[in-house]
């Protein structure tokens, strides 16, 4: 007996049967099989055109859907399609939902996921955003979703990884090994595969990464998410359509600003005057999408280890407090107070947030 996903590989590879058409169809003959079994009169009647028709049954008359799914197998691909109930349910949502995707790695769609994009182009500037807020972003178990591109889309899966997060890559391209694009990012594929990610395409293997494709994909980037972020883009660049998408698909459209005199700035600066949100911390994005903080420290409360400690402990807040107010308060020699809030420092149950003003973390 044919596998359903087989089926939904041929359908989606057929000529003038785009996710639309795919779609129509689904919803008037109910199956995947029923519409490879389809007569011309049925496929008519479900509102196919005469030319689609002719190309579809030569289509089936030259293909078969048992020898595609050996294929995923030869390339250690998996593949799920619309009637999958593990298929996204943010992505069903969209225009244009693609009828099947390709993916390695890990399938797993029951977190939040955030789309950060940016341009090729990377300045020491959009470099040092990534490497500021994606270890923040990690720690609130947000998965981050880019294309894989080189620059901020690139920097963003190595740095998920490296803060011990969860990454989605999706591609334009075949993922087969002859056609991951770009070729110089290949090792990254594996980097986020071993590391409890996945890599994801709408196109099957041995589809090269022609132009028309990126701007497409950039649909499922923004589709796969609860909101984009912008970091570093030039008018010109494809992030931009990324954050239209997100826009298109009513999500969350969150952008970093830059410096008026940097080129790589004037994309997101653009977005944030028409309206989306500003983003200079992990409070922004936790806002936009409506998340609580995830405190690390929460659940377990800190047990001062002496006086001194429950002393400076008991005087901070949430609020920076100067040193000297410290000292001051607590009616401490400075030394004492120095040593103290250095131990608690190492503890993580202080911090020093700039110029010797400490907060309170638990």
């Amino acid at each position: 007996m044919v596998k359903k996903i087989a089926y939904w590989l041929a359908l989606s590879q057929a000529p003038q049967l785009g996710p639309l058409r795919l779609n129509r169809l689904w919803q008037a003959l109910g199956s995947a099989q029923s519409i490879w079994q389809a007569s011309q009169k049925e496929l008519q009647k479900a509102g196919l055109n005469q030319r689609s028709i002719d190309l579809l049954v030569e289509y089936r008359q030259q293909t078969n859907p048992e020898a595609l799914l050996e294929e995923l197998d030869q390339h250690n691909l998996k593949a799920i399609c619309w009637e999958d109930e593990n298929y996204p349910d943010l992505l069903k949502q969209i225009y244009d939902p693609p009828p099947v995707l390709y993916f390695k790695g890990v399938w797993d769609q029951t977190g939040i996921n955030l789309a950060i994009v940016g341009t090729r182009k990377m300045s020491n500037y959009g470099q040092a955003v990534v490497k500021k807020i994606i270890p923040e972003i990690v720690k609130q178990q947000i998965t981050t979703v880019s294309g894989l591109a080189l620059g901020i889309d690139g920097l963003v899966h190595q740095e998920t990884i490296k803060a011990g997060g969860r990454t989605i890559a999706v591609l334009g391209s075949g993922l087969d090994n002859d056609n991951l694009y770009p070729a110089s990012n290949r090792y990254l594929v594996d980097k986020i595969i071993n590391n409890n990610g996945l890599v994801v395409s709408e196109y099957p293997p041995g589809t090269v990464p022609l132009p028309q494709h990126f701007p497409r994909r950039n649909r499922i980037i923004a589709g796969l998410s609860q909101g984009t972020l912008v970091i570093e883009a030039d008018l010109e660049s494809g992030s931009l359509i990324t954050a239209s998408y997100a826009l298109e698909q009513n999500r969350e459209v969150m952008a970093v600003p830059g410096s008026i005199f940097a080129s790589g700035s004037t994309g997101t600066n653009k977005l944030i005057k028409q309206g989306a949100r500003l983003i200079d911390n992990i409070n922004d994005i936790l806002d936009c999408l409506q998340l609580q903080i995830i405190d690390k420290h929460t659940s377990q409360p800190f047990v001062p280890a002496n006086d001194n400690e429950k002393k400076i402990y008991d005087t901070l807040s949430n609020e920076p407090m100067p040193l000297d107010v410290i000292v001051r308060q607590t009616h401490l020699d400075s030394s004492i107070v120095n040593t103290t809030i250095t131990l608690l420092e190492i503890k993580g149950i202080v911090k020093n947030v700039g110029n010797n003003h400490f907060v309170k973390l638990i």
